[in-house]
């Protein structure tokens, strides 16, 4: 998967990242890349989110609703910020956070 290669070599994750089309196309973060071709890699900075946003992403924590999670960090936001004094990426201590899905586990990270 080329976003978590990126990932891997530059240390962003894959929620910061969109791969442009030369004809600004987003590519979708499932295509596969089958020959080469020309794209154009932009990382986005962590957009602003309100509390009610903060609190979504860690009520998807709290149901392992992984997919919720995946739509909620495409925003991009931010892991690490803070309700009531704990953060939603408390989630990697979660025993099951790495097996259930690390697509989504394992790819946040705060860069």
């Amino acid at each position: 998967d080329l976003k978590r290669e990126v990932q891997r070599l530059c240390g962003y994750s894959r929620f910061r990242q969109r791969l442009l089309l030369p004809d600004g196309q987003i590519l979708p973060d499932e295509a596969a890349l089958n020959e080469p071709a020309d794209v154009q890699l932009v990382f986005l900075p962590f957009s602003r989110s309100s509390g009610q946003q903060v609190e979504e992403l860690w009520d998807a924590v709290e149901r392992k609703d992984m997919h919720m999670m995946e739509e909620l960090l495409q925003r991009p936001q931010d892991p690490d910020l803070e309700v009531g004094g704990r953060t939603p990426f408390v989630l990697r201590s979660f025993p099951w956070s790495h097996k259930s899905s690390p697509s989504v586990a394992g790819s946040v990270r705060r860069h």
